[in-house]
């Protein structure tokens, strides 16, 4: 009996794995390049049931095998897999981690960037670039040559986070660098002059980057938006993944922007 439980447990994650991977869920469960893993793991899976449903051994059934059921039942559960961006404002990106490197660099002597050295751009943040500049924009100082540049940017919306001065926003969304477990929500600091902003609520922002302070003191730069448009937000994806996890030409394209120099 057991044996053959063990045998239908092995060909439900199967069918479920298959579910979710013809359905193009996977990308909600693991980063691109951890989903080839998942997805040949259903050839042994499926020959482990059949062997174990037609197999004539016999072992005695305990009541604690019913917890192999858990897993299939967390999936069911899930549904599509997408993390509701309520809870993002648990699971922020701008860890202690990242102000520590920049207090390291605030106690070196600040170089001002002239108005020649600026690099004016058009910035189009999508999903494979987005966890990268959202990083770099917002805080590393050598981003600040980008001060002026237009930038285009689509998320859902955080209000009152600690680090975000009155009368601004973070447009973000979820970074994973290998499954949804490590979820964290990344994004960029907006200046808001509109009263549609509210949390969970999907924007495309076009505006202008604009160096500021957030509430500690730090220097950012900010989005001063001259477009506020809503979206529907399932028509996004609300995970992004590392420039790498797209493929190693987009780690290469975020060079312009001064990203890694």
């Amino acid at each position: 009996m057991k044996k053959k439980f063990l045998g239908l447990i092995s060909m439900l994650f199967a069918i479920l794995i298959i579910y979710v991977w013809i359905n193009n869920d996977l990308k909600n469960y693991l980063a691109p390049q951890m989903q080839i893993y998942i997805k040949v793991a259903v050839f042994p899976l499926i020959i482990m049931s059949l062997v174990s449903l037609f197999s004539e051994s016999e072992y005695k059934f305990k009541i604690t095998d019913l917890i192999l059921l858990l897993p299939i039942i967390m999936i069911i559960l899930a549904g599509n897999g997408r993390i509701t961006s309520t809870i993002a404002s648990n699971r922020t990106m701008t860890s202690k981690v990242k102000r520590n490197a920049i207090k390291v660099e605030n106690k070196e002597e600040k170089k001002e960037i002239k108005e020649e050295e600026k690099t004016i751009m058009n910035i189009e943040v999508e999903d494979t670039n987005y966890m990268d500049l959202s990083d770099f924009i917002t805080y590393s100082p050598k981003a600040l040559k980008l001060e002026g540049s237009n930038i285009t940017v689509k998320g859902f919306a955080l209000l009152g986070e600690s680090y975000v001065p009155d009368g601004y926003f973070v447009l973000g969304k979820y970074g994973i660098s290998c499954c949804t477990a490590d979820a964290m929500f990344t994004g960029f600091i907006v200046k808001t002059n509109t009263d549609i902003i509210s949390n969970d609520s999907w924007f495309e922002i076009n505006g202008k980057l604009v160096k500021g302070k957030d509430k500690e003191g730090y220097d950012i730069l900010y989005i001063e938006p001259s477009e506020v448009k809503r979206i529907n937000e399932n028509s996004e994806e609300s995970y992004v993944y590392p420039c790498y996890s797209y493929g190693d030409d987009n780690c290469q394209k975020l060079m312009k922007y001064g990203f890694g120099l």
